[in-house]
């Protein structure tokens, strides 16, 4: 997984720790073990994605072109 994003209307309200706990049940299902997420080490929402049972797990830094850089934690949740 790499991004999550919801609509300024839909934050706050539950919408992003229901789809959460829904893609753990999936991942369950599939017979996965862990979920990775990246996030950006300026996004609050690391504090939520902690709050969900997620770690960090690493650091990556990708140049993706035409002048734009991903600085993002590695985050990682076992199911």
């Amino acid at each position: 997984l790499h991004r999550i994003y919801l609509i300024p209307e839909a934050k706050g309200k539950g919408s992003g720790k229901s789809t959460m706990e829904f893609l753990k049940i999936l991942t369950k299902k599939s017979g996965d073990l862990r979920i990775i997420l990246n996030v950006n080490k300026k996004n609050p929402a690391k504090n939520i994605y902690e709050k969900q049972g997620f770690k960090v797990y690493d650091e990556i830094i990708l140049n993706i072109g035409n002048g734009f850089v991903m600085d993002d934690f590695l985050m990682e949740y076992f199911v």
